[in-house]
């Protein structure tokens, strides 16, 4: 049975991320996108990886194939979804994250950017490469997609997306009236470990966006 679809923004990260499950013996499938816009399978392998091409698509034509896969993730039945984003902030995320809202699959959409073993931190919603703003590194140099602000809630400018911050701590209050993007700061695979217990505590783990480092700690609480 398929418990988990991942949906990746570009090929690199759909193996990035589907290798944190396959290397403990979860049985994982790279699907097609065109098999994956017909119909994801319902008896599958357990993990189901699929590459959207999203990052370099223009963010509206990014978020109808969004859309068009999250609903038929939601239409298999398939009960967790994983939104794959680049941890250098790149591509259509704001645009891929509204898709996955306006779809219904969650009223709360967690957002973990960051990816610690790269020394890539997000710190009072701000993002960090190296103890640099992001848009001081050299994705802010990108020739193709210069990133030109460090925090992350600028992702989702001028989509009309409900976004909250949630800054390192023992707790976090989770619960809104329409739907949300939650963006969590992050240091260390620690904090992930406790940010996706509190989710699993609260019913809250259906859906997540992050890039491939959050999956690593992801998959021990499914």
């Amino acid at each position: 049975m398929t418990v988990l679809a991942i949906l990746a923004d570009d090929f690199t990260g759909a193996l990035d991320t589907g290798v944190q499950f396959s290397q403990y013996g979860t049985d994982v499938q790279i699907l097609e996108l065109e098999q994956a816009l017909h119909a994801f399978p319902q008896d599958g392998a357990e993990v189901v990886v699929v590459d959207a091409g999203a990052r370099h698509l223009q963010p509206d034509e990014a978020y109808g194939l969004m859309r068009k896969l999250v609903e038929g993730v939601i239409k298999a039945g398939i009960p967790y979804l994983y939104l794959k984003t680049d941890s250098g902030l790149r591509g259509n995320i704001g645009s891929s994250l509204k898709a996955a809202l306006d779809s219904g699959v969650t009223g709360f959409l967690p957002f973990l950017p960051a990816f610690p073993d790269m020394n890539r931190v997000t710190v009072n919603g701000m993002h960090f490469v190296d103890g640099a703003p992001i848009h001081e590194s050299v994705f802010g140099e990108d020739p193709f997609e210069p990133v030109r602000s460090p925090y992350v809630t600028d992702l989702f400018a001028g989509l009309g997306v409900n976004v909250a911050t949630f800054p390192r701590a023992e707790a976090y209050s989770t619960d809104f009236d329409r739907p949300t993007v939650g963006v969590f700061d992050a240091e260390s695979n620690e904090d992930f470990r406790r940010i996706a217990k509190r989710l699993k505590a609260s019913g809250q783990l259906r859906a997540v966006a992050g890039c491939a480092g959050f999956a690593a700690v992801y998959r021990e609480y499914l």
